[in-house]
C-alpha cells in the first residue's frame, strides 16, 4: 500500500530520470501544489497526488486500501484542486497532472477522454513504476 508521500517521491525519482527538475515536493501534511516540476522544455508541471491508504498511523485506514467511495471521493477532490490550480494566475501557461495508485485506473479511464480534453495528465504510480494513462 503506497501512502501520498511515497507517492510522490515515487513520482520525482520518475521526473528526474525524464530530465525534470523537481521545483518542490510536498508531503501529506503540507497544503499546496504537491509536486512542482520543470521540464526539460522549460515548461511547469504542477501535479496534485492521491495515496492508496492513509499515511497517518493513527487513522482506522492506515495500511488498508480505501475502498470504491473513498477512491471515487479522491479522484473528485484531485479533480477539482486540479482545474482550481489552473484557473489560478500564478501558474501562468503550465501543464498540469494528477498522480494516484494504479488501483485507481479503473475509475479514471472512465474520465480519461474529459481529461484529455482538459489536457490533464495523469500518473498511474506502484511500487513497479509509473505509467502516463
Amino acid at each position: 500500500m503506497l501512502t501520498e508521500d511515497q507517492i510522490v517521491k515515487l513520482l520525482t525519482a520518475y521526473l528526474r530520470t525524464r530530465g525534470f527538475k523537481i521545483i518542490m515536493e510536498l508531503t501529506s501534511i503540507q497544503k499546496g501544489i504537491d509536486v512542482i516540476a520543470k521540464a526539460p522544455d522549460g515548461m511547469c508541471h504542477y501535479i496534485e497526488v492521491k495515496g492508496e491508504t492513509s499515511g497517518r498511523i493513527t487513522s482506522k485506514r492506515y495500511g488498508k486500501p480505501f475502498n470504491p467511495n473513498q477512491i471515487w471521493s479522491h479522484v473528485s477532490v484531485a479533480l477539482m484542486k486540479t482545474v482550481t490550480d489552473m484557473n489560478s494566475k500564478d501558474a501562468g501557461n503550465g501543464k498540469f497532472g494528477m498522480a494516484f495508485p494504479e488501483n485507481h485506473r479503473a475509475l479514471l479511464q472512465t474520465i480519461k477522454p474529459s481529461l484529455d480534453i482538459l489536457g490533464i495528465i495523469v500518473y498511474l504510480v506502484s511500487e513497479k513504476g509509473v505509467v502516463v494513462l
